[in-house]
């Protein structure tokens, strides 16, 4: 049983390990009241992600932006949009604390016939989970859409539900493949204005499932013995 117990505490440093190294990040878009500055640390979100959200106020037009992963440090992944947009701020009544420093500011993408094209290379290689925030402040029936990669479309907006839910604060894309580096998300308007709030890339976590498996085996092993 020790030397169970002691593999199996080395695989947990290893799980802990890889989830620490992990290419991962946290964006806020827009710094205009009442959602000026990022939600703090501890906040995850929709993805229960917590770490360092990077604040991009403003994009421009085919100009690349460095994104810091959640310790906050720089990494080789840049991302980029096609058109130049500016943040729009909104006091939504039913928004308080990290919830509303993410989503009552974001970039304003326009009206009706605007579609935007963000893309993000430099990432590392393997799957995603994304959670678009697209959610409008200002009015319910504003609507955006959301794909990723090109697929899977999704229609994100209305009342504010009193907390995150797929659908309405944001479009969820799981499992998405990144094999050259590169992921492309499209936006476009629905219905009166398309709104752009944050944007969470997340790990799935089955390497480290497998190396607990791992662990267990041996365990079972050792225990047969």
């Amino acid at each position: 049983m020790k030397v169970a117990r002691t593999l199996t505490a080395a695989a947990a440093t290893l799980v802990t390990t890889v989830a620490a190294s992990a290419q991962s990040f946290n964006i806020d878009f827009g710094n205009t009241a009442p959602g000026t500055g990022s939600p703090t640390n501890a906040f995850g979100a929709a993805a229960g992600q917590a770490g360092f959200w990077q604040t991009i106020a403003s994009v421009t037009a085919n100009v690349p932006i460095v994104m810091q992963d959640l310790s906050g440090a720089a990494t080789a992944a840049t991302i980029a949009c096609n058109q130049t947009e500016l943040s729009f701020g909104f006091d939504n009544p039913g928004t308080t604390g990290d919830t509303q420093l993410l989503m009552d500011d974001l970039l304003d993408m326009g009206g009706a016939g605007s579609s935007d094209v963000f893309t993000i290379s430099g990432l590392q290689n393997g799957s995603y989970d994304v959670y678009t925030y697209a959610w409008a402040p200002d009015s319910a029936t504003f609507l955006t859409n959301v794909s990723v990669n090109g697929v899977n479309q999704q229609v994100i907006g209305g009342a504010w539900p009193g907390g995150f839910q797929q659908g309405i604060t944001h479009a969820l894309h799981t499992a998405v493949q990144v094999v050259n580096g590169t992921m492309t998300i499209q936006t476009s308007t629905s219905s009166g204005f398309s709104s752009l709030n944050g944007l969470q890339l997340v790990i799935p976590g089955p390497g480290a499932l497998a190396l607990l498996g791992v662990a267990g085996v041996v365990g079972s092993r050792r225990r047969r013995a």
